[in-house]
């Protein structure tokens, strides 16, 4: 008998062994055991989520003789002649290849037929979103209004393309993306009934690279367990999916935080000599930041990352040698480089830019965040400090509660962690000074910091939220940092630009 894949040998047949729908499964086992099975049903996710599994499965227990749970039972005589492919019961039609208004015709001309085996003809219509405005206009009425011994089940990946007049006549089942740990668990199981050993860090590898698809993941599965010698490690895995090596990340990471652009370009060409997709390298290096930062963020980031001991006990070393804020500024440029690279003439050229933009000590960021800060003052009415004079000698005599201050922070904090950005709620989690003056909460901020909350989008998102916590205004307060005063930012800035550039009100 010829090889069977993976993910063909283990389909699921019954609605326990579909993992990660449960919400679906719950639904549709109810109305079997109720008798309350519809007329038109919609499935949509995204793909190898099990649409067209929990549709032939379906389509089987609805006809099945003894459900059990509302699951086919596979034993009777429905069952076994339903579970061959080449039953008259169970019709499943591509959508892609027979997307025609006569073939949609001819469809219509065979509902009438009454079933052989079952009680009910199932209609399988995959990838139902490829058909034609007439094709569907065809399929309306029928839909609608079939017999009484005919169910229509429609699969589509993009349900976006399909009519609102063929939504609205369907029951609608939306299939998620499958969890790592269900991922996990599910091709624990397949290895140990194969007899092929392998390392937790090598299956989450495996399941990470899935992204929720389960046909995604046991298909990587399959070819780590052609190409493993009886145990799946994790470079195993590394080799299979592309990666590039995590050495060589390390290496290349190393050269970027500490600024050595010499490295850098050495590394990445050593890299891409190699042959490495400069896509997958660029994708790699924002992942290997991320888990950097995770790193930094959480308190157990072992549980998130799941690495073997000794590449996490790198990363944890290589992290804590950064700054949160320097790390979410890389993550931003890795990520920005990873869609530039879409469209870019020399995708080579366009990441190095990123790495080296990250690596480089810039003197042109340099001089922007000093301007922004220049402005900053300039629009908050102060006045660079005469030579001598101290800080003290112009503070205002505002009053300052910092224990408001936090109160109120503390909630904000709580309603940006739901706004769902994590560069944002990282960035404010860093702030630890804050106080009420006035009709004002106030946040002394670093320049850094300054410059991702000064852009439009974060300023009105933390805004909205001070004031719908307190009815209080946002102020941005650049407190100084190292020793640095607001006389030695102007003259860095004198010195950057020069003096005949740099005019101060």
């Amino acid at each position: 008998m010829a090889y069977l894949a993976i993910y063909r040998k283990y389909r699921p047949t019954t609605f326990d062994k579909l993992i990660g729908q449960e919400h679906i499964v719950r639904t549709l086992t109810n109305q079997i055991k109720n008798d309350k099975v519809g007329h038109a049903y919609l499935f949509t996710g995204t793909r190898g989520t099990g649409k067209t599994s929990a549709a032939r499965i379906f389509a089987r227990a609805i006809n099945c003789l003894r459900p059990k749970d509302g699951n086919p039972c596979n034993e009777c005589e429905a069952c076994r002649e339903l579970i061959k492919s080449n039953n008259m019961d169970i019709i499943e039609i591509d959508g892609a290849s027979n997307n025609r208004v006569d073939e949609i015709r001819e469809l219509r001309e065979r509902v009438g037929y009454l079933p052989s085996v079952g009680k009910y003809k199932v209609y399988i219509i995959d990838e139902v979103h490829m058909l034609t405005d007439s094709a569907y206009n065809a399929l309306l009425k029928t839909l609608e209004e079939p017999p009484s011994h005919v169910v229509f089940i429609l699969c589509t990946t993009e349900v976006q393309k399909v009519p609102a007049t063929i939504l609205s006549r369907c029951m609608r089942f939306d299939f998620k993306l499958v969890s790592v740990d269900a991922l996990t668990e599910l091709m624990s199981g397949i290895l140990a009934e194969l007899g092929v050993e392998y390392t937790k860090e090598a299956l989450n590898a495996v399941a990470v690279a899935g992204e929720g698809s389960v046909r995604d993941a046991l298909s990587v599965l399959d070819r780590c367990v052609a190409f493993a010698d009886g145990k799946i490690e994790y470079g195993d895995v590394l080799q299979i999916l592309g990666a590039t090596d995590k050495n060589k990340i390390f290496e290349l990471t190393g050269y970027i935080f500490g600024g050595d652009t010499a490295g850098v370009l050495k590394t990445v060409d050593e890299i891409c000599r190699s042959g490495k997709s400069v896509s997958v390298l660029a994708k790699d290096v924002a992942v290997h930041v991320r888990d950097m930062l995770v790193c930094r963020q959480c308190s157990e980031p072992q549980k998130i990352l799941n690495l073997p001991e000794d590449i996490f006990a790198r990363l944890s070393a290589q992290a804590e040698k950064q700054d949160t804020e320097k790390l979410l500024s890389a993550l931003e440029d890795f990520n920005k480089a990873e869609v530039d690279l879409k469209y870019a003439i020399d995708p080579r050229v366009t990441f190095e830019v990123a790495c080296l933009r990250v690596a480089a000590d810039d003197s042109d960021d340099k001089i922007k965040q000093l301007q922004k800060r220049v402005a900053y003052l300039e629009r908050h009415g102060a006045v660079p400090l005469a030579d001598g004079q101290k800080k003290n000698d112009v503070t205002q005599a505002k009053s300052k509660d910092f224990a408001q201050g936090r109160a109120i922070w503390a909630k904000v904090l709580k309603d940006v962690r739901g706004e769902d950005s994590m560069v944002l709620s990282a960035a404010c989690a860093e702030i630890d000074n804050m106080y009420v003056s006035g009709d004002e909460l106030v946040l002394e901020v670093n320049g850094t910091q300054y410059s991702l909350f000064s852009r439009t989008a974060n300023l009105e998102t933390l805004a909205g939220l001070v004031k719908g916590e307190s009815g209080l205004k946002l102020r941005l307060d650049l407190k100084e940092t190292g020793g640095s005063s607001v006389d030695d930012d102007i003259k860095e800035l004198r010195h950057l630009i020069g003096e005949e550039n740099l005019k101060v009100k």
